[in-house]
């Protein structure tokens, strides 16, 4: 019997980064993809590690991933760490829609800063988390 999917399934990895002004911030492109078999619909990103930072940025309009679709977005990252620092435990966090229910989805990142001060990130674990899960709201 196939496995039912009970929470949003996703993965997500940076594609380019680029300085931008001022100069300790950074353009990040993302690649988000769906791996769950329902739509869901993305509506923020936020960063909130200190030393891999980015305001919660909200879609306008929210985008839809489609089942086993793949999109990408931008985050500019205040990271002004020296080369070779490694960040560790710093998240990326999602907040969408997914059959009918508001989720964050949190993605572990480890970043280290190559020898050019450019931030490199990996995804180290996503988890989800249903809003209002806990009977507390957002």
């Amino acid at each position: 019997m196939a496995e039912s999917i009970v929470e949003p399934k996703l993965t997500l990895r940076q594609v380019a980064c680029e300085r931008a002004a001022p100069a300790k911030l950074w353009r990040i492109v993302w690649s988000v993809s769906n791996l769950a078999a329902d739509a869901l619909t993305i509506i923020s990103v936020r960063l909130p590690h200190g030393k891999f930072k980015a305001a919660e940025r909200s879609f306008a309009p929210a985008f839809e991933l489609a089942a086993g679709a793949t999109k990408e977005f931008i985050s500019h990252v205040d990271c002004d760490e020296p080369a070779g620092l490694v960040t560790e435990n710093a998240f990326v966090i999602i907040h969408c829609q997914w059959r009918g229910a508001a989720w964050r989805i949190f993605v572990r990142i480890r970043v280290k800063v190559n020898a050019a001060g450019a931030p490199a990130a990996a995804t180290e674990l996503i988890t989800t988390q249903r809003i209002g899960f806990s009977g507390i709201p957002n």
